[in-house]
């Protein structure tokens, strides 16, 4: 008696996971793991619980991947985009459909917690193309570009900016200020309130960050040799197009910009700031800076 129901047991557990299976593999893969360190899990659409990632599997569309304690996971898009997620980090790929013979790409991706990492390696021209993040407080908007954004709290979002140009704004469409985020500047975004005016990152805390986001891709190499792995390959790209975004409203009233200096990146900050309430701060608790902050190092 006990082997008949072991046996009925296994049956029922190999025909449960041949239809987890075929349920993924319904969904279109969107690209791979490609590095790791410690544990990664991963939520397929319609699972109640997330498996254990290992380098080489594929991520789809609809997929939550989610980051331990000191775990990170590097993820390979197949339009050559790279997603670095730092610790405690999770993010829902909500939609992405890439149709390069159509020179198309429209990217969603929700960043629920942690820091994130990105590297636009592609432009995409067709009017409907978009590569977009969302944070519990705020809707970033690439053009062309390498960006961090760390969603600090429910409450706190932070967008920083390694090379060309996002443009952050808040998630309730009753605010309709936004940020336009140029090389080595920062914004905050919080709930309810317009992002503040960019503002240089200090060095130490730049550093700080790329190295919580920091994995280079496990070998070998050649299996991502299309890929741009940093903005040093993104200026060798000579990247001049830029996906469509919405035009920042004009303003209603002066803007504060910081003053020119001819040390200062050629983008400075954010000439199509709204008016906003709240006051620009550092952007990590730490006072702004007109220190020009070189180019970082690219992840190994």
């Amino acid at each position: 008696m006990f082997k008949k129901v072991f046996i009925i047991i296994t049956c029922l557990s190999l025909v449960l996971s041949l239809t987890v299976i075929a349920l993924a593999s319904n969904e279109k893969q969107v690209g791979k793991v490609i590095s790791m360190k410690g544990e990664v899990l991963i939520v397929h659409k319609d699972e109640a619980k997330g498996i254990k990632v290992k380098v080489s599997d594929a991520v789809y569309q609809y997929d939550t991947i989610q980051t331990l304690k000191d775990s990170r996971v590097q993820i390979l898009m197949e339009d050559d985009s790279l997603i670095n997620l730092g610790e405690n980090a999770k993010i829902y790929l909500k939609e992405y459909i890439y149709t390069p013979e159509e020179n198309r790409r429209s990217s969603t991706l929700d960043l629920l917690s942690g820091k994130a990492r990105f590297i636009v390696g592609k432009i995409f021209t067709a009017r409907d193309s978009k590569f977009q993040v969302n944070t519990p407080t705020s809707v970033i908007g690439v053009r062309d570009t390498y960006f961090i954004v760390w969603v600090v709290s429910p409450e706190l979002t932070t967008v920083i900016t390694m090379d060309g140009a996002v443009v952050a704004k808040n998630v309730s469409e009753t605010l309709v200020c936004e940020s336009v985020v140029g090389k080595n500047y920062s914004c905050q975004i919080t709930s309810l309130k317009c992002p503040t005016t960019p503002t240089i990152i200090p060095t130490e805390e730049m550093e700080k960050i790329l190295m919580d986001t920091k994995l280079s891709p496990t070998p070998p190499e050649r299996e991502i040799s299309a890929t741009i792995k940093d903005s040093a390959d993104i200026s060798k790209a000579g990247v001049t197009e830029k996906v469509e975004v919405p035009p920042p409203q004009a303003p209603t009233a002066p803007v504060t910009v910081p003053e020119p200096n001819k040390d200062l990146p050629t983008e400075v900050g954010n000439p199509n700031q709204q008016p906003s309430d709240n006051p620009s701060q550092g952007t990590i608790g730490v006072p702004p800076t007109n220190e020009l902050i070189p180019p970082p190092k690219p992840p190994h």
